[in-house]
């Protein structure tokens, strides 16, 4: 029996296989990296309310 697509075909889709399953990769670091900058950024608010709230003349 004849194979379905020629072994140029397949390796085409294999390599788009491998370009999507990296592109999701990518996406994923890339939401953890920007959660971890959120929660910096949200530590680094938190730091300075307490400097501002310490420094505050009464």
């Amino acid at each position: 029996m004849a194979e379905p697509f020629s072994r140029e075909a397949q390796e085409l889709f294999d390599a788009s296989d491998r370009a999507i399953a990296r592109s999701r990769d990518l996406v994923a670091q890339r939401r953890e990296m920007m959660a971890e900058c959120e929660r910096n950024r949200r530590e680094q608010e938190a730091r300075f309310a307490f400097r501002r709230a310490i420094l505050k003349p009464e």
